[in-house]
């Protein structure tokens, strides 16, 4: 098996999730203030309270009461510069119930990395999106037959280390959209329905907005772009494709004398694909927020950059990247096709097949003028990876 080494640079916001057991909760783990989200060190703090301090917080924390916590934190000035372990600027707070923020993953000494296992996940999609064009994209095909099963799998003979990143993370607010019936783009306000095109949806001093916050890897549109290293193991060897290419379907396919120069082909392919499906996707349901300058220009930015790489590959990872950019992608020509042939297609638990929604990070950017700010819509997930030789 070969070795490749490869760098990697955050192109739209990354997230990674830790589980929910590890969210920021407002006032234990972060505190909104003055347009920042600042995420502390909660035992630093504690370990600061004097006894009338620990006693009122104590008791705010006994009885679940984190809004009140957050309060007393903020009106007694609390969290001092050395327990801050990073600021960043947003203008939209958290108002939901619990006011948690989904934190990113991180090592055992608290490094942000991207596991090698969500690399590797969103190579699965590449592969077998390449076996599947190669099969004539025969639709009764199933994943099985292009990668073999569970212990006789291609993807065994490719393995991907983590990558330790170089900077700190961001918050970033996330919003649903749903393409709608009649090719309508809508936004969506409240868990069951709510759907309205109106992107902020208020009730007074209420925001009904239904979104979420997630703590993201950065790219490189407010902040430094976020980078990294990592390893790609690659290749059977040679008595394994002899003896069991009858056992492991596709196997000397994959592992042909190309070598790496395979899978970036075919990661390229499969992103370029990916991107022009989604430019449809957003053409067809349109959306009055939806513009050239919010969103698609960097779509169609995204398809460019990704085909002047040299030794290289744009690659969708993490949370919030959706259906289509893991396991369902290979199976599908059309995304509107997908959408409009499964809608009403309820499966587990009553839920219906999500092709129809995609989730969006907003944030500000400067227009094209740089002296005044617009909405500024991503697909989040999108990494370069490049060969290092």
């Amino acid at each position: 098996m070969s070795a490749h080494n490869f760098s990697l640079e955050v192109i739209t916001p990354v997230h990674v999730g830790m589980g929910r057991e590890k969210d920021y909760i407002k006032g234990l783990d972060y505190i909104y203030q003055n347009g920042n989200y600042i995420i502390y060190s909660q035992q630093k703090m504690l370990n600061s309270l004097n006894e009338k301090e620990a006693n009122a917080v104590s008791s705010f924390l006994s009885t679940g009461n984190f809004p009140g916590f957050a309060n007393y934190v903020n009106s007694k000035h609390l969290i001092k510069k050395d327990m801050i372990v990073y600021e960043w600027p947003c203008d939209y707070e958290t108002q939901s119930p619990n006011d948690e923020i989904k934190r990113c993953a991180q090592d055992g000494l608290g490094n942000w990395l991207i596991p090698g296992s969500s690399i590797k996940g969103s190579l699965r999609s590449v592969i077998a999106t390449a076996l599947y064009k190669s099969r004539g994209n025969i639709n009764d095909i199933r994943l099985d037959d292009l990668l073999g099963k569970i212990d006789n799998n291609i993807m065994r003979f490719v393995q991907v280390s983590d990558c330790q990143v170089s900077s700190q993370p961001g918050i970033f607010p996330v919003k649903i959209f749903s393409a709608d019936p009649k090719n309508s783009g809508q936004w969506k306000h409240q868990r069951q329905g709510g759907h309205s095109e109106n992107f902020l949806r208020t009730n007074g001093n209420v925001d009904l907005g239904f979104v979420s916050f997630y703590e993201m890897l950065t790219d490189g549109v407010n902040s430094q772009p976020t980078s990294g290293s990592l390893r790609i193991n690659w290749d059977a060897p040679e008595i394994i494709k002899e003896k069991r290419k009858q056992d492991i379907p596709n196997l000397n396919k994959v592992f042909t004398d190309q070598g790496i120069e395979w899978l970036i082909e075919s990661a390229r392919l499969h992103t370029n694909r990916f991107i022009e499906k989604e430019i449809h996707f957003f053409e067809t349901y349109k959306n009055n927020s939806i513009t050239a300058e919010s969103l698609m220009n960097e779509l169609k930015w995204l398809k460019e950059e990704n085909d002047q790489i040299k030794n290289g590959f744009l690659l969708r990872v993490g949370a919030n990247v959706g259906w289509h950019s893991i396991t369902g992608d290979w199976k599908f020509n059309d995304f509107v096709s997908a959408t409009e042939s499964n809608r009403g297609n309820i499966v587990g638990r009553g839920m219906e097949k999500a092709f129809k929604t995609r989730k969006l990070i907003f944030d500000w950017q400067y227009a094209e003028d740089d002296a005044t700010t617009v909405r500024r819509f991503a697909l989040p997930g999108f990494v370069k990876i490049t060969l290092q030789k």
